[in-house]
């Protein structure tokens, strides 16, 4: 079984329900030193479940989310953690372990996203109606999805942006719904932390109805 010592610190400066704002920051700190880690690895035909060993994590988060104004409302989030293999030899061996040290392949180390949502009652006249639109970035900065263990190895996934859009209309007082969004709105290369290619822009609508 996995085995760690983490120790986490945080602090959180909170304004809801008491500024028009609702500003909060928060941010975070974290530490983990990881033995007997179990890894999730793509392979050729299967991924599977292994036995790695140790690794050691640093890591920050800080999130910042505010009602910007009476209709909208914006958050911006971000994440650096530093993730290194720490094993001295190879496992189950005595062999000196060629990638110690080295940066933890299929984890993103630095990402980051931000979103804008603008709401308001009967939009459109009447009454009984909420309309919400809004749209979010999600960025990822290139990292590995394999050890580099050589200058002519390359096992990267690129940088990656992506956008969202969408809307949300509802009536009679939260009874009907009509919801339509438009993911990787610029139809961005996307790919998984295993090297495999992920869905483009696509687009979905829903209907929903509530009992009351």
């Amino acid at each position: 079984p996995e085995r760690n010592i983490s120790v986490n610190i945080g602090m959180l400066f909170d304004l809801t329900g008491k500024a028009s704002s609702n500003l909060q920051i928060e941010l975070n700190g974290y530490y983990m030193h990881l033995k007997d880690m179990i890894r999730f690895t793509g392979g050729f035909l299967q991924s599977q479940y292994q036995n790695f060993g140790e690794m050691r994590t640093l890591g920050m988060e800080a999130e910042v989310k505010a009602d910007m104004t009476r209709w909208l409302y914006g958050y911006v989030n971000a994440t650096y953690q530093d993730l290194r293999d720490v094993r001295k030899y190879e496992q189950n061996t005595t062999v000196a372990n060629p990638t110690k040290g080295s940066r933890m392949p299929n984890i993103p180390y630095l990402m980051a996203n931000a979103g804008l949502e603008f709401h308001k009652e009967n939009l459109f006249g009447g009454s009984g109606m909420n309309t919400r639109i809004f749209t979010d970035a999600s960025f990822v900065e290139e990292y590995l999805y394999d050890f580099e263990q050589s200058q002519f190895q390359q096992h990267r996934i690129p940088r990656a942006l992506s956008c969202n859009i969408g809307f949300e209309q509802s009536f009679g007082n939260g009874r009907y719904f009509i919801m339509g969004k438009i993911n990787n709105l610029t139809d961005t290369k996307m790919i998984s932390e295993f090297n495999r290619p992920l869905p483009g822009r696509s687009f979905t609508i829903r209907f929903r109805y509530v009992f009351k």
